[in-house]
């Protein structure tokens, strides 16, 4: 390919014909949004307004969404793109939220020349953009052909099955006798529930001895999400090694650590309840336990061991990494999980869209805000043991006051008033979270 100065592909680019097409009008916007220091942009919402813009003037690339909301999809949109003068000379990239093991090279094997999963983060846009647009540029098939990566998801568990289905019911007295019977027929998790309940975090007056007085005294969602919390990380910890036991046992950690702090500032919003929060929270690293169960071969080499402050602590892989390997990251592939075992709309939709709430829409992206920030707090603070108390508003690090502040725009709070909440039930989290499986 040519070899441009960087200037020199800003011209470029400013220069092109570019099309996106996408039948939810948020989902455009975004993207007109991400390109507009760079380039001007076309809308379609829909196949029938796409095939007429480009009859009229065919783009020099056409991001295209897969599903479009009618019968007609958007590998239908670009063989009919194809066959119309300068069709073949058009670069089309395929979008989509649905990303599975395999997607880009069935999405190849369509026509298309890239693919781009959902959320679409600018800096990757923009490199691609750069190269379809060169004129020496080829698709990249030498990976067709090539056998996929087998994902070995474990049978949904049917403690989960029931969970979720207790917590989507609105029948409390059904509800609290149909979840202490099930901890019966479940002594394991029935003894981590109450080890947990019997934490400073819940500072109860009195230890509690039975499941039955657990639930009376909490409610049965905040002890529902405690039974979905050990049910899956039970169902994902048939891992055989060392190393992957320790990076089993960090994602809980910090799983669980995100739920907590997620349910804090979900006390303070409305829309989205706090075992709401909590329960995305839970779910929202469910890729990384299916990656580490199915390919630790693979996965495992992704992750690294840094030593700071004479202690070892563990950094996940970055999800470009996961894309590069897996062909998709951690939170698509567990949305997908959690759609295949009927979990709630809003809960897929935080799980997809945590690491860039910008795509989620309503309050699926005020969920994602809430997970984004709690995560960030998590990762920040979960287990280092720092003393929060120490900290003002304006001394926090810019990825956790840059949560915060997102979170407080979209909710008309203040970046305060979320940080001295947090810090009131900071230590009791970062107690709970790091006496994970100790």
């Amino acid at each position: 390919m040519e070899e441009l100065s960087e200037k020199e592909q800003q011209a470029r680019l400013a220069e092109a014909r570019i099309l996106v097409v996408d039948d939810h009008a948020h989902a455009r916007r975004l993207l007109r949004f991400q390109l507009r220091k760079y380039v001007a942009v076309q809308e379609a919402g829909s196949f029938d307004e796409a095939l007429a813009l480009c009859e009229e003037q065919m783009p020099d690339v056409a991001l295209i969404d897969i599903h479009l909301g009618e019968a007609r999809t958007g590998v239908d949109l670009l063989q009919a793109l194809r066959a119309l003068p300068g069709g073949q000379r058009l670069r089309a990239i395929a979008c989509t939220a649905y990303a599975v093991p395999g997607s880009r090279e069935r999405f190849l094997e369509a026509g298309f020349d890239e693919y781009l999963a959902k959320p679409i983060h600018t800096d990757h846009l923009l490199r691609v953009l750069q190269r379809v647009l060169d004129p020496s540029y080829r698709p990249d098939r030498t990976r067709l052909g090539l056998p996929e990566w087998e994902l070995k998801l474990p049978p949904q568990p049917e403690t989960i099955t029931a969970v979720m289905e207790l917590l989507s019911r609105d029948e409390e007295e059904i509800e609290l006798k149909q979840l202490i019977e099930l901890l019966h027929e479940d002594p394991i998790t029935a003894a981590w529930v109450l080890r947990h309940v019997n934490s400073a975090y819940y500072a109860l007056p009195h230890k509690v001895t039975t499941i039955e007085r657990a639930v009376t005294m909490l409610g049965f969602l905040p002890v529902g999400n405690l039974v979905l919390t050990e049910v899956v990380t039970n169902a994902f910890e048939q891992v055989t090694t060392p190393e992957a036991r320790h990076i089993h046992k960090h994602i809980m950690q910090v799983s669980l650590s995100t739920a907590l702090f997620a349910r804090e500032l979900a006390a303070l919003v409305e829309q989205i309840s706090p075992e709401q929060a909590f329960t995305a929270g839970v779910l929202h690293q469910l890729g990384r336990l299916v990656f580490l169960s199915s390919a630790p071969e693979r996965y495992i080499p992704l992750w690294k061991t840094n030593l700071q402050g004479g202690s070892q602590w563990l950094e996940a892989p970055s999800p470009d990494d996961e894309v590069r390997t897996f062909g998709l990251n951690y939170a698509q592939l567990g949305a997908d999980i959690a759609r295949d075992w009927g979990m709630p709309e809003l809960l897929i939709e935080a799980i997809r869209f945590h690491l860039d709430p910008r795509w989620a829409t309503g309050r699926g992206r005020l969920l994602a805000l809430l997970v984004r920030a709690g995560r960030t707090l998590a990762l920040q603070f979960g287990c280092s043991g720092e003393v929060l108390a120490q900290l003002s508003p304006e001394e926090l690090p810019p990825t956790v006051r840059g949560a915060l502040r997102e979170l407080a725009e979209a909710t008309h709070g203040s970046v305060q008033r979320f940080w001295r909440h947090v810090l009131s039930r900071s230590r009791a989290i970062q107690e709970l979270a790091c006496s994970y499986r100790q």
